[in-house]
């Protein structure tokens, strides 16, 4: 079985390994085989219990009733955290393999084109809408929203993983109108028959940003469990890993780190954990691995 359950988020750090080795017997003999930091990683996407399943199988079948893909393909909505190459494209590929020999291959062909990314000379907005496919550096919700139909249209996905809330909080959107346009992201694709995920946003270096994120991903989360969708929390994965000092995955601004000493080599847990856009990039692939095994395989959801 490919497939590990989430843990609940709530376990503090410090207790994740005693969790698995207790459990691995008796609940997942899978997670006696995986690494410590991909547990870490695991432990940051979002059940998908029996409820959220039905309605993402809903979502999905309606897609299906207007042209959207039977398989994977990912719609990548966000700003430059996620039009960067480093996020999926260059990060993932048919031979990624974790520390503990598990193959990313086949989810990442099942997730199809991860290299659909807008033209890096476009400039201010209007952006032109037929090779808009949904990130662009400096984005914020409105951006994404200015065209959210054409988007879908370019890219046909099945699933979209979102990502927006870094430049809004830095330009002083107010987290009420922030949060009225991520629902308007999130009703745009459910009606479209793409199911939306969510993604929490990262840590920033600026201390006035970082005071005000928290807000932004409270409210990530409060849409996610109103519309009865999985997110991933890629906030508390960093904090995990670097509870002191999250700076070490930071390219000094806004945006993650990548190409460490190590490189892009997910192979090595080190290396792994120090390199913001790979955990990233794992932790969107460990989203579409419980997506494919509860959504489109129908197997069991979380409990």
């Amino acid at each position: 079985m490919r497939y590990i359950k989430s843990i609940p988020t709530f376990f503090p750090i410090f207790t994740l390994m005693v969790f698995f080795c207790f459990c691995a017997a008796a609940c997942a003999p899978d997670y006696a085989a995986r690494s410590p930091v991909s547990l870490v990683i695991i432990s940051r996407v979002s059940r998908i219990n029996a409820s959220m399943k039905a309605n993402l199988q809903t979502i999905r079948a309606d897609g299906l009733t207007k042209g959207r893909p039977p398989g994977g393909q990912i719609g990548q909505w966000g700003d430059s955290i996620t039009h960067s190459m480093a996020y999926l494209a260059a990060s993932l590929n048919s031979d990624s393999k974790t520390q503990d020999n598990y193959s990313y291959g086949p989810i990442v062909g099942w997730m199809g084109n991860l290299k659909l990314k807008n033209p890096d000379n476009w400039g201010e907005h209007p952006y032109p809408v037929s090779n808009n496919y949904g990130n662009y550096s400096g984005w914020q919700t409105t951006d994404w929203l200015a065209d959210g139909a054409a988007i879908i249209k370019n890219v046909n996905p099945s699933w979209a993983l979102i990502m927006f809330g870094t430049n809004d909080l830095r330009r002083g959107v107010e987290l009420s109108v922030y949060k009225d346009n991520l629902t308007d992201i999130v009703n745009t694709n459910i009606e479209a028959g793409v199911i939306p995920v969510l993604s929490t946003i990262p840590p920033q270096t600026i201390a006035s940003n970082n005071a005000r994120i928290s807000g932004f991903n409270a409210a990530i989360k409060e849409i996610a469990a109103a519309k009865n969708i999985p997110y991933v929390d890629l906030w508390g994965l960093y904090e995990d890993l670097h509870p002191n000092d999250w700076t070490a995955l930071s390219d000094g601004d806004v945006h993650p780190n990548y190409g460490t000493s190590g490189g892009a080599d997910i192979g090595n847990d080190e290396t792994l954990k120090n390199n913001g856009y790979l955990l990233r990039s794992v932790l969107t692939a460990e989203m579409a691995e419980k997506l494919k095994t509860i959504v489109w395989d129908d197997l069991e959801p979380d409990i």
